[in-house]
């Protein structure tokens, strides 16, 4: 999958396309194929990723989709409401 960075969080592929190897079986793609925003995790060479929900300036994702970043867990009660990321990033789950 390729995917055009808009915005990184680490602040070192701005504007460069990034590609992950994700399988394609027999119940298709594990690579997202939707028309929207998405954050991608990268972590231990395990790629998650999740649409993105903006409101109010801010970014959300389901932690379901990304259950954590950086070994942070991005929902610690367990939640299933959305999270901010950068909510996730000030507990020391460095961006992904």
């Amino acid at each position: 999958m390729a995917v055009k960075v808009d915005h990184d969080y680490r602040g070192t592929s701005q504007g460069q396309v990034r590609e992950f190897w994700s399988r394609i079986g027999e119940w298709g793609p594990r690579s997202p194929a939707i028309d929207q925003h998405i954050l991608v995790s990268e972590d231990a060479a395990q790629v998650s990723w999740s649409p993105i929900t903006e409101l109010d300036g801010k970014v959300f994702i389901d932690p379901r989709r990304i259950p954590s970043i950086n070994g942070v867990p991005t929902a610690p009660n367990g939640d299933r409401e959305l999270v901010d990321i950068e909510e996730v990033i000030a507990r020391g789950g460095s961006a992904p």
